[in-house]
């Protein structure tokens, strides 16, 4: 995808908003719901959305 991105127009910002997010949805988009489960700091449960902005704040791990 990044690279068909590229090829197509080799003046593609890869770090707007918009790419990133397309980049995002292309990586989770047949990644199955319960795997993609994330846990707020306060212990709440939420499903990444292929291709979305997260609204709360995750824990992955020990990271924030």
């Amino acid at each position: 995808m990044i690279v068909a991105a590229l090829e197509h127009d080799p003046a593609t910002a890869i770090t707007s908003q918009a790419f990133l997010l397309r980049l995002h949805e292309g990586l989770y988009s047949d990644v199955p719901a319960a795997e993609r489960i994330v846990r707020s700091p306060s212990g709440r449960e939420s499903v990444v959305s292929p291709g979305e902005l997260r609204v709360d704040d995750v824990s992955i791990g020990r990271h924030h």
